[in-house]
């Protein structure tokens, strides 16, 4: 039987506005029940993943959930699955507080085991603080240590060194936070590249509603995991309207994974071409 193979779209949903102060550690996904595949999509083979904003409470309990991304006949079960996830909930001066955070809901052949995209980190320990607690026998104090690092826009020999080191953590969590710390930070030079992996599942963006006709392209590299999710993108170039959302979508690829031998984060870029009529 053919198999129907639905990307998402994007979709516009209510915004969330977050109401706790900004978190110093992010909340962490403790319990992720496998997601109930819809029995009328899974009659027509239908995949795809759908993107949601979510609300953490303070207790860690999924309190809402807007689709940021659709995918056909998902979107529903999609939310009902996230509503029964419980968190390690974020915190602020060690406080628990309510948070928003992205996750993604894969369906079919688009499933796969991995985390989603992670933003930046903000520092609130100084710096050999944070060089220290890479050395904690606690996981999530090694990851939120990488994690606040990543937002340190020029670290220093000393740091960068931490962060090599770091991406050889015997934990997953840990070394993904370090690789992100080094993109971020332009050391890309420090992480594998892949410039010929395949991409499996792509997210192709739609033209902005408004705006000047366009045919332009826009190169976007991307740091991705062992099993072939994006962890974090950027533009190569100048910041435009048209390289926003070129980002937006190539953050939801998904590449074909690495093998296991060795496996580990890299940078890989694509081209993505955009082919706009005047509104």
């Amino acid at each position: 039987m053919l198999s129907l193979v639905l990307l998402g779209v994007l979709a516009s949903g209510p915004a969330v506005t977050a109401t706790a102060p900004r978190p110093d550690t992010p909340a962490i996904a403790r319990k992720q029940p496998k997601s109930h595949y819809p029995a009328l999509a899974a009659m027509h083979q239908i995949e795809g993943t759908v993107v949601l904003e979510l609300t953490v409470s303070s207790t860690g309990d999924v309190t809402d959930a807007h689709v940021l991304e659709s995918a056909p006949l998902l979107d529903e079960a999609a939310i009902a699955d996230a509503r029964q996830w419980k968190y390690e909930p974020a915190r602020h001066d060690g406080v628990p507080v309510e948070s928003v955070v992205r996750e993604e809901v894969s369906f079919g052949d688009a499933r796969t085991q991995g985390p989603s995209f992670i933003d930046a980190g903000r520092p609130t320990r100084k710096i050999p603080q944070l060089l220290a607690r890479l050395h904690s026998p606690n996981r999530d104090e090694r990851a939120n240590a990488a994690w606040q690092l990543s937002g340190v826009s020029e670290p220093g020999p000393e740091v960068v060194a931490a962060l090599i080191e770091a991406r050889h953590d015997r934990e997953r969590v840990v070394r993904h936070r370090a690789a992100l710390a080094l993109f971020l930070a332009g050391r890309s030079a420090d992480l594998d590249e892949a410039p010929d992996v395949r991409a499996t599942h792509r997210l192709f963006p739609r033209c902005p509603e408004k705006g000047a006709p366009s045919n332009d392209a826009v190169e976007v590299e991307m740091l991705v995991s062992e099993v072939g999710r994006v962890l974090h993108a950027r533009a190569v170039g100048p910041k435009t309207p048209l390289a926003d959302v070129a980002v937006r979508a190539a953050t939801h690829w998904l590449y074909a994974p690495r093998p296991a031998d060795g496996a580990t984060t890299f940078v890989t870029r694509a081209t993505i071409a955009f082919h706009c009529a005047a509104h």
